[in-house]
């Protein structure tokens, strides 16, 4: 026979990993529950970045330091010309026409000036064929505990390069009077509602 005293210390030794056992099982459920939560969160948080990256009209991609594609928008997809999967880890200056390659290297490596200064073009050529210019209209070095590189948002404009020449063609000769402004009531956008 078991005396007493020893009996009772087995039982609350037994009875105290019990509550422990149970406590660390409910503890480990919580924490798991935690982190499903957590991490639907970040899927659904990942998922709308896309979707606001993708109805964006700009060009917005994130290149490494040494200048290679790490991800992209629809926009910029489409003006380099192709998926993001399709060219992953390639580099930017295969894209970049030959004359506009020393300014982005001079702004990758942090010698050129920063686009508060001037914005900076480039003529890009998609996989078609097609020529694109690009106008980068912001630029942010990433921080380099995050493994470094840049984020930067271009504007395509070409349609707009294209254009300008004729805008600039259109200006009256110069022996050639103002033309007159709009009269009132004349009929013209200027005098509707008055």
């Amino acid at each position: 026979m078991v005396p007493w005293p020893l009996a009772a210390l087995f039982g609350a030794l037994f009875i105290l990993m019990l509550g422990w056992s149970i406590g660390l099982r409910r503890r480990v459920r919580d924490q798991q529950h935690r982190l499903r939560r957590h991490a639907l969160t970040e899927t659904s948080l990942r998922a709308r970045h896309r979707e606001l990256l993708d109805t964006v009209s700009d060009l917005v991609f994130v290149l490494t330091r040494d200048g290679r594609f790490c991800e992209m928008n629809r926009a910029a997809e489409s003006a380099f010309g192709g998926r993001i999967e399709d060219f992953a880890g390639e580099s930017i200056y295969g894209r970049i026409a030959p004359h506009d390659r020393p300014k982005l290297l001079r702004l990758l490596a942090g010698e050129g000036p920063g686009l508060g200064d001037r914005i900076l073009e480039l003529t890009v050529r998609d996989d078609r064929g097609f020529t694109h210019v690009i106008q980068l209209t912001a630029w942010r070095q990433v921080s380099r505990d995050r493994g470094g590189g840049f984020y930067v948002v271009a504007r395509d404009i070409t349609a707009w390069k294209a254009i300008a020449p004729a805008l600039l063609d259109d200006e009256p000769a110069a022996g050639s009077a103002d033309p007159e402004p709009p009269r009132r009531g004349s009929g013209d956008i200027w005098s509707h509602g008055e």
